[in-house]
């Protein structure tokens, strides 16, 4: 924790040290994940009163002040890697598989990028479809996640913080076949165009709402249909 953030995107704004946890940033919208912290934003602006510091430039904690009420958003700062575990478990999240609802996150033609692209797009994200991809433009991945991108999107939904440039989606349940399944674990409808955004498909969240058993029998119900 010697070093800071790298203050980049959504969910990379944290100092370094005692602070990097106890001087809150704000990084995700999300109230599930932030809080009360959630009305600040995710572009690490400052909520200060403060009259020297720009509340319009990324990079600033919300108070230059410590703290013990500390969201789970400022815990994922850190803890994102590899992408499929830790917090984004918690959160019901995982890494993005760079496949579900690409249509939305493609360009409809093929980007053949040059490596100068190629170089550009690794100083702020590291993984290499980035610079096929639209969220390699900060314009683009500054959207995905809001309520207004996700309605456009059909089989599950981004998170509101882009750690790394990195793209965490929403994890539903569904029995061996792949038929959506509601928070009873009865089966929603799908012949109806339903999607997670539309109908009570379980999204991993829940789960951990008093109903931790519920990820046990789920995980092993997974691990059931992989044998």
């Amino acid at each position: 924790m010697s070093l800071p953030g790298t203050n980049d995107h959504p969910g990379d704004y944290r100092a370094s040290g005692c602070s990097s946890c106890h001087v809150v940033y704000a990084n995700d919208r999300d109230p599930a994940h932030s809080a009360g912290y959630a009305a600040f934003g995710h572009s690490g602006t400052s909520a200060t009163v403060d009259p020297t510091i720009d509340r319009s430039q990324s990079g600033h904690p919300i108070k230059h002040v410590f703290t013990r009420s500390i969201p789970s958003s400022q815990c994922m700062v850190c803890h994102m890697h590899p992408g499929t575990n830790m917090l984004t478990t918690y959160f019901g999240l995982t890494w993005w598989d760079n496949e579900i609802d690409g249509d939305k996150m493609y360009p409809a033609k093929q980007k053949n990028p040059s490596e100068e692209e190629r170089y550009r797009s690794s100083l702020k994200n590291p993984e290499a479809a980035a610079a096929r991809g639209l969220w390699s433009d900060d314009k683009f991945l500054e959207q995905t996640g809001t309520p207004e991108f996700n309605k456009q999107l059909k089989t599950t939904r981004f998170a509101d913080f882009h750690g790394h440039g990195w793209l965490y989606r929403g994890v539903y349940a569904h029995d061996r076949k792949g038929n959506w399944l509601d928070k009873e674990g009865k089966q929603s409808c799908t012949s109806c165009g339903y999607s997670p955004r539309k109908g009570d498909a379980m999204h991993g969240l829940s789960l951990r709402a008093g109903q931790s058993w519920k990820r046990k029998s789920l995980w092993r119900a997974t691990r059931r249909s992989r044998n």
